[in-house]
């Protein structure tokens, strides 16, 4: 009998094992069956769900300006030669001399190529391997085709002779100039020679160029509005070694003043009212530089303004027509489109009200209260965002901080102030999305276009530099989620 109640028990024991057993395995199937749901709701609801468009903030501007066609207008002086006979030159295209520079010489007879052959064949074994066309040459012929290349869509077609003449002028004076090492014994041999008074030297400091445009005649005292319509033609004498009396041998241009005029419109002469000085770029040269307003006049109605500039001038030296850009002005910011920009109500309140705490700025309220039977009950709200204007600031609108609120603050001495918010206005802002949900951020435009907005880098609580920001705002709501 014991016996069997002993294996009775047993089995009892047995069983209830079994079952707490299987209760175990149960509500394991189950957890491990939520979580596999759970998951492939998530990632099925991440792939279906709408994508966020956002754009990264990043430093830009916006510039304010026009463009105009100008002429270049340099103090140049044209040499010519007195005599008929074979040039030599002396001076590399664009080179910067001295007063008294040796530049020229007209050799009838070959007399000078005798006399300098002994110093000319010593030369020549020096640069044997090395190229006819100097340094400086060289890098103006590559500089000419590659601005060709960039701007061929944009230029006539004949501008492609234009370019042809002044390769050829440049290729031909850099061959035919002749680079010793030793100016001063070359200045002695001509001097001594028959040659003396067939030899060009220069009476002033400048820079040396070939390029005769028959524009050189315009001065800034004789510049006058139907000058802006006149084509240069390239005197392609200065192309020969040979060169006839009263013909150009080269040019010499003042390397520090030049001037740029240009016909203007009503709106611009407006924007320059006032000014002095102003910033220009030059579209060829994609160089941005700062002139001084020469002057402004009218004449027959239209109104022309001609820009001085003290620097640039070697740049400028076989440049006689020029597109540039007048800036008005430069704004520089963050850039975002406008369609990222919302509103969000703010009400106004003494900046005096807020009291720093261990959980950011907060602020004591009182608002009416159900639990009071209707009478005004204390809050303490935490301020996570706000705007600051002079002595008040301005915070979003909530069910604790709202037009009826009243407000109640110590000020030095004790004295406690009574405030009842009866002021709001709507603030524009974006919404950055950095830590996966749609946070408002303050933002002040400081520039405009027709679709997008130059705002503060360093605004309190605004947008910094590598922020996410959503770029339809209207799609998303204040402190929604975003995948």
């Amino acid at each position: 009998m014991n016996r069997y109640i002993e294996k009775q028990k047993s089995k009892d024991i047995q069983n209830k094992i079994t079952q707490n057993a299987n209760r175990h395995i149960n509500l394991g199937l189950f957890v491990y069956f939520a979580i596999f749901a759970y998951l492939v709701f998530t990632i099925l609801n991440f792939s279906l769900a709408k994508k966020t468009n956002y754009i990264l903030a990043e430093q830009s501007s916006i510039i304010e300006s026009a463009v105009f066609n100008g002429l270049v207008i340099k103090k140049e002086e044209i040499i010519k030669s007195s005599h008929n006979g074979s040039v030599k030159l002396f001076a590399s295209e664009g080179k910067k001399v001295p007063a008294n520079s040796l530049i020229a010489c007209v050799d009838n007879n070959n007399e000078l190529d005798k006399i300098i052959s002994d110093q000319m064949a010593s030369e020549k074994a020096k640069q044997k391997n090395k190229t006819l066309i100097s340094k400086q040459d060289d890098m103006y012929l590559k500089e000419k085709i590659k601005k060709y290349i960039l701007n061929k869509d944009k230029r006539s077609f004949e501008f492609v002779y234009d370019l042809k003449n002044q390769l050829a002028i440049s290729a031909a004076s850099s061959a035919n100039t002749i680079i010793l090492q030793d100016n001063q014994l070359l200045n002695t041999i001509i001097s001594k020679s028959s040659l003396k008074d067939f030899a060009y030297y220069t009476s002033k400091s400048g820079v040396v160029s070939y390029f005769i445009d028959g524009m050189e005649d315009i001065t800034i005292d004789s510049f006058k509005p139907a000058d802006l319509t006149r084509i240069p033609v390239y005197n392609e004498a200065s192309e020969s070694t040979v060169v006839q009396k009263n013909n150009p041998l080269y040019k010499l241009t003042d390397n520090y003043r030049w001037y740029l005029a240009a016909k203007i419109d009503q709106v611009t002469e407006q924007q320059l009212e006032g000014k002095t000085n102003i910033s220009i770029k030059l579209t060829e040269k994609n160089v941005q530089m700062s002139g001084t307003i020469y002057k402004i006049f009218k004449e027959e109605g239209y109104t022309y303004l001609v820009l001085e500039f003290a620097k640039y001038a070697e740049e400028m030296l076989n440049i006689r027509n020029a597109e540039f850009s007048i800036i008005f002005s430069n704004t520089e910011g963050i850039k975002i489109p406008k369609a990222a920009i919302i509103e969000k109500e703010f009400v106004k309140l003494p900046a005096a009200s807020l009291f720093p705490s261990s959980q950011g700025p907060q602020i004591k309220v009182y608002n009416p209260s159900s639990k009071t039977g209707g009478k005004d009950e204390e809050a303490i709200v935490n301020i996570n965002i706000y705007k600051k204007e002079g002595d008040y600031i301005y915070i979003p609108t909530s069910s604790d901080l709202n037009i009826g609120t009243k407000i109640n603050y110590e000020l030095e001495g004790n004295q406690i102030i009574d405030y009842m918010i009866a002021e709001s206005k709507k603030i524009e802002g974006v919404f950055v999305i950095n830590k996966g949900y749609a946070a408002f951020r303050i933002i002040e435009p400081i520039g405009f276009t027709t679709d997008y907005v130059i705002i503060k880098d360093n605004t309190p609580y605004g947008v910094k530099v590598f922020d996410r920001i959503a770029s339809e705002a209207k799609l998303y709501k204040e402190n929604q989620l975003i995948y």
